[in-house]
């Protein structure tokens, strides 16, 4: 699984046999903000709060503090916006999506307790833990360098003398392509490429879909309404799509090539399940103050990768296009990190309240392992782990104000940047959230409207120590507007 293909890929070579990267663990661990719209509203601080469904994803012990069964749904419109900038010449591209963000039900049960123990809650919720759509393009007269110019360099082994200990075959889904369509050849056995003036117009466009969603099962019980204890059992599914596609485009004052243009498209699909467990407890220490924790075991993925090329080279009197002989396909596994959880809610009575919750995640201890006959040196990527990935901390924050039946609200959320490389990756995010809702006798109606901003990060187009060639600047900006009916009887 490579991500030379992704957004957060930087000095991979694309070129380079497909295996799994800190990237990838990353994108298995992090998760947006995302449930109802009253939680989202709230910047996700509920978990001293609860008494919404969407806590069964951070704290099921909210689960107990429904006192009547509560059936609800969220919809949302997303927007995911990206703007690059590559070599001076900037774009800006947007998708707008519909989803189904939550749908749950939960509340009292019949089991019966002894003594102070209250009554047992039980819960049921599907939540979208991650959105992966996005569309980037970006565009630009590269005037260093070209990608045939780092497969050049990668073949380079020999003075520029054909390596027959490095051939190009020994790159099947990358120089092979290159070398099939004659984009690079030799000439009296010296390697050559077919763009020889530095003006070249790059297009990449970088689309990906997908998300991660979790089901949670889950129970909660309370003593004396004072100590809310509750547990779920969380099924993650995951499927991710990407498809890039890079075109080169030779300047007219190249006169000593007939090449054109050419395209090296590559395509990457990873679907697998998870399953983990979660834990929390809220206090009550007085009728303004709630204290509470949790606990998330790390998630046991099961997945499978399947990744592909093609490039199609167009000349002035013929197209050449090339394939590898097979898709690459293989499965592994991934565990990823444990995750901790601190929030206070301070409550004004019954007029609204203010919570702050803290979670902390140690993304350098997520594993990949084998499976089958599985081909990558997995101690090898997990060092990578280990070695560029840290403990990040997420802080959420949000306010409830009630005027009668109508609610308003606010919240903020952010989360840390899980590399150590500030300079290069960042996948770092703030996100405020503005909403409200109106409460009626059995039934509720919310929105809210989340916009989040994710840091500005350096992509390479390839391998800077291959071939010369400035970072693409990208940034990502999404807006969210959602809907949450529910019914409570």
């Amino acid at each position: 699984m490579k991500e030379l293909l992704g957004l957060l890929t930087f000095c991979i070579v694309v070129f380079a046999a497909k295996s799994q990267t800190e990237v990838d663990a990353v994108r298995l661990s992090q998760r947006n903000l995302n449930g109802s719209a009253r939680f989202v509203g709230l910047g996700g601080a509920m978990l001293a709060t609860g008494g919404d469904l969407s806590t069964l994803s951070y704290n099921p012990a909210g689960l107990g503090i429904l006192t009547k069964t509560d059936l609800s749904g969220s919809l949302a419109i997303d927007v995911f916006g990206s703007e690059t900038s590559h070599y001076g010449n900037s774009v800006y591209d947007s998708d707008a999506k519909f989803s189904i963000d939550h749908i749950g039900i939960g509340g009292p049960s019949n089991v019966n307790t002894k003594g102070k123990w209250g009554g047992v809650n039980f819960g049921i919720a599907y939540t979208k833990q991650k959105s992966f759509n996005r569309t980037i393009d970006l565009e630009g007269v590269n005037t260093e360098s070209t990608l045939l110019d780092a497969f050049y360099s990668l073949l380079n082994t020999n003075s520029g003398n054909y390596d027959f200990s490095n051939p190009p075959n020994a790159y099947p889904y990358s120089v092979d392509l290159a070398w099939n369509t004659l984009l690079v050849d030799t000439f009296n056995n010296q390697y050559y490429t077919q763009i020889n003036t530095r003006e070249t117009n790059q297009r990449k466009r970088i689309s990906q879909s997908g998300s991660l969603n979790e089901l949670n099962i889950g129970g909660a019980i309370n003593y004396d309404h004072k100590v809310y204890l509750g547990a779920s059992v969380n099924l993650q599914s995951l499927e991710y799509f990407e498809n890039n596609i890079l075109i080169e485009t030779v300047s007219e004052n190249d006169t000593l090539t007939t090449l054109e243009d050419y395209s090296f498209e590559e395509s990457l699909e990873i679907t697998g399940s998870g399953v983990n467990l979660r834990v929390g407890a809220i206090f009550r220490v007085s009728d303004y103050l709630r204290l509470a924790t949790s606990i998330q075991t790390p998630t046991l993925f099961n997945l499978t990768d399947q990744f592909d090329a093609i490039m199609v080279a167009n000349y002035a009197s013929a197209t050449f296009e090339a394939l590898p002989p097979s898709p690459l396909y293989f499965e592994y596994r991934f565990v990823g990190p444990w995750r901790l959880g601190f929030g206070g809610t301070a409550l004004f009575g019954k007029s609204g309240h203010f919570a702050v919750d803290y979670e902390y995640i140690d993304n350098s201890i997520g594993s990949f392992g084998q499976k089958n006959q599985y081909p990558w040196n997995t101690q090898g990527v997990n060092n990578l782990i280990g070695n560029n990935l840290r403990a990040s901390h997420n802080v959420r924050s949000g306010i409830e104000y009630r005027f009668g039946n109508i609610m308003v609200r606010g919240g903020f959320n952010w989360a840390q940047n899980p590399y150590k490389n500030n300079l290069t990756i960042k996948n770092g995010f703030r996100s405020t959230s503005f909403g409200g809702g109106y409460k009626s006798e059995g039934w509720y109606l919310d929105f809210v409207i989340q916009n989040t901003v994710f840091e500005t990060f350096d992509y390479y187009l390839y391998n800077p120590s291959l071939a010369n060639v400035q970072p693409t600047s990208i940034s990502n900006r999404d807006l969210s507007v959602m809907f949450t009916f529910g019914i409570r009887y």
